[in-house]
């Protein structure tokens, strides 16, 4: 009994200290990469948004008089259950990160092209 006791406890310990070193490695790694101006962001796609097409598909739902909760509501009759009001509030706020298919349902939808909702308003509004 005591030898499967400190044998448990090692190993214990051992995993215990693998992950400190890992810890210590990442966050050191975080501020050396910091401290060099890179950014560690993720699915970030500008300093403040998470997709292209939040932008478009709330031009879209308006200029169609949808709310969000109908827009909701259509993206489900579609066959995509993960789509609620509230997905759809944080996807025209761009707190949202958008899936490719997920894309091509407002798409669908909004009676657009995948291009379209994937074109750069903010690009766009600097060439005119």
């Amino acid at each position: 009994m005591l030898v499967k006791h400190f044998y448990r406890e090692s190993c214990l310990t051992s995993i215990f200290t693998s992950c400190t070193e890992y810890i210590i490695k990442l966050t050191t790694l975080y501020y050396i990469l910091s401290k060099t101006g890179y950014s560690m962001k993720s699915f970030w796609y500008n300093d403040n948004r998470k997709n292209v097409c939040g932008i478009r598909i709330r031009e879209l739902r308006k200029a169609k008089h949808l709310t969000q909760a109908q827009l909701a509501i259509k993206a489900q009759l579609e066959g995509y259950d993960k789509i609620t009001e509230t997905a759809i509030v944080k996807l025209e706020r761009g707190t949202r990160f958008v899936a490719d298919y997920e894309v091509k349902i407002f798409a669908r939808i909004l009676d657009t092209t995948v291009e379209y909702l994937l074109s750069d308003p903010q690009t766009e509004s600097l060439q005119a």
